[in-house]
């Protein structure tokens, strides 16, 4: 369904839209004790605001008010397992975080069935703080406490449509009915002018909701950005991993195209990765998606600096985005298999040892990445099945074995009766020659990749590594 008429949609409808996260709600096993406690449990974020947009929602998210961290803590403990994930800031813990998952197999299975995640995040409400004697994102201090109303917390938050709570009993809190009005007519708009300052990454949040939704930017939200877009390339405040969350967010969830284009146009590219971006094609993002964590990641990190000096490309990504290993070995295959064999006219035998040395880095690049050409993927499903050897030590005669061969033709040329540690070192050469070229004889289709056809290929060849 296009946005378009998701919007006609909540325009013309009198039903209750939330009614679906009402039911979620009060299916909480520690409700009554939360309630008991003097507390009021809020559905707040992404849960509610699709719940208007008539769509699911993959994650549950609550606010309680009214009852002390410890106490809530404790209340969790009975029902299930709580894990604190509260920050450590200036030696005084910010309380108030929790992610919880139930140990009932029966509120689970209501979770499943809803398709949201049994690990539901628990908050007390909050309010953003800021020391006037401190520039940007330094001077924003999250200031928890169970007292607080949900409007305080709502109020903190990122964009007006992610800024909806829906309590208990269906009653829904939404400052002035701002977010469902920008829900209707497709708007992004920031909570506040501060909103970007308490957290700069608050910008490409609001870009991954523009692109997924086909919304339309407020123009005070744009001067916002616009003014603050250069807080984005504190990499002290924001480190890569804030980044590579929300770039996980996007891909599959969104326009991806779409998304990093309006990063580009807006500035944020180059204040995110600190050089001027070279992309000319935006559809090529839309590719992304049919790969595991890896794949996407890479595929999107190589996809936004191809157009880059290719030495600088593995830099940019593991700088900014992530230094997941796997990752960088992804890229650096593909970077290699792009400048030196894609493309290329080069002897096949040549081609299959620049394969080899490409899977040996990254086999998931070379089996899965778009850009490879199906000939060579076919190649590296040959690599993967073992019907094509990655190297020496994977052709048909056994490592040992080979060695122990090799060994008995040299004996035999020059009349030894005995192998010492000495003739090892004199003969290592001749030994790597005879691997080399048994590599090469397999992949150059001379000898078939079989233990006897190997060993006649070593006797019949003597005179070529025997020298």
């Amino acid at each position: 369904m296009k946005s378009s008429e998701i919007r006609k949609i909540l325009r013309e409808s009198n039903s209750a839209p939330t009614e679906r996260v009402v039911k979620l709600l009060n299916t909480l096993e520690f409700k009554n004790d939360v309630l008991r406690a003097g507390g009021k449990i809020y559905a707040v974020g992404g849960i509610v605001r699709d719940a208007f947009m008539g769509k699911e929602s993959d994650d549950l998210d609550i606010v309680v008010q009214g009852v002390p961290y410890g106490v809530l803590f404790t209340i969790l403990k009975k029902y299930g397992t709580p894990t604190d994930t509260s920050n450590e800031n200036d030696e005084k813990k910010d309380f108030g975080a929790t992610k919880f998952v139930s140990h009932s197999k029966e509120f689970n299975t209501i979770l499943k069935k809803n398709n949201i995640d049994k690990v539901i995040d628990v908050m007390l409400p909050r309010k953003d703080a800021k020391d006037p004697n401190v520039q940007g994102h330094k001077g924003i201090k999250s200031d928890v406490d169970h007292r607080y109303s949900i409007e305080d917390d709502l109020e903190r938050r990122d964009i007006t449509i992610n800024a909806i709570a829906v309590s208990l009993d269906g009653s829904i809190i939404d400052k002035g009915g701002r977010g469902q009005e920008d829900l209707k007519n497709g708007v992004i708009r920031a909570v506040s002018e501060d909103a970007f300052i308490e957290d700069p990454l608050r910008m490409v949040r609001a870009v991954r909701f523009l692109a997924r939704f086909d919304y339309e930017i407020d123009d005070v939200t744009l001067n916002l950005i616009k003014n603050n877009v250069d807080l984005l390339s504190n990499k002290e405040e924001l480190p890569a991993e804030r980044f590579l969350m929300e770039f996980e967010k996007m891909i599959g969830k969104t326009d991806l195209g779409k998304a990093v284009k309006i990063l580009v146009d807006m500035g944020m590219y180059r204040a995110i990765f600190g050089v001027d971006s070279k992309i000319v094609d935006y559809n090529k993002f839309d590719k992304i998606g049919n790969y595991d964590y890896v794949g996407n990641i890479a595929e999107f990190g190589y996809m936004l600096f191809e157009e880059q000096p290719p030495k600088s490309i593995q830099g940019l990504v593991l700088n900014n985005i992530t230094n997941n290993s796997d990752v960088n070995d992804y890229i650096k295959a593909l970077v290699t298999y792009i400048n030196t064999i894609k493309g290329t006219d080069m002897h096949f035998v040549k081609e299959i040892n620049e394969l080899a040395g490409v899977y040996k880095t990254s086999a998931n690049m070379l089996l899965n990445s778009l850009y490879v050409d199906d000939n060579h993927r076919k190649i590296a499903q040959d690599f993967e099945s073992g019907r094509t050897p990655k190297g020496e030590h994977d052709i048909a005669l056994r490592k040992e074995e080979l060695v122990d061969f090799i060994r008995v033709v040299i004996m035999k040329a020059h009349n030894l009766t005995t192998w010492s540690v000495g003739d090892l070192k004199k003969y290592g050469i001749n030994i790597g020659r005879a691997k080399a070229l048994a590599l090469q004889a397999v992949y150059g289709q001379v000898v078939d990749n079989n233990p006897e056809a190997i060993k006649q290929y070593m006797i019949d060849s003597k005179h070529e590594w025997l020298k």
